[in-house]
């Protein structure tokens, strides 16, 4: 499994990190639920502004344009 991420703002570059999949899915196997999840009562967040992508990385060669939301 490739990981992917870049932090422009805290002047971290885009990288790269090949993790096992398969010592994820092993662990993924050993989880217990200590306390179980209620959801929470909220307004809806306003939308957030795209991120900056890093030219010419992964994030730009493979992210789509954000539409806007139809009400």
């Amino acid at each position: 499994m490739r990981l992917y991420c870049a932090w422009p703002g805290a002047g971290i570059e885009e990288t790269v990190a090949v993790l096992d999949g398969g010592l994820l899915r092993e662990a993924a196997s050993r989880v217990r639920e200590l306390w179980p999840w209620e959801p929470e009562r909220y307004e809806e967040p306003s939308r957030p502004l795209p991120p900056v992508l890093p030219a010419g990385g992964w994030f730009a060669a493979h992210s789509k344009p954000v539409s806007e939301p139809t009400d």
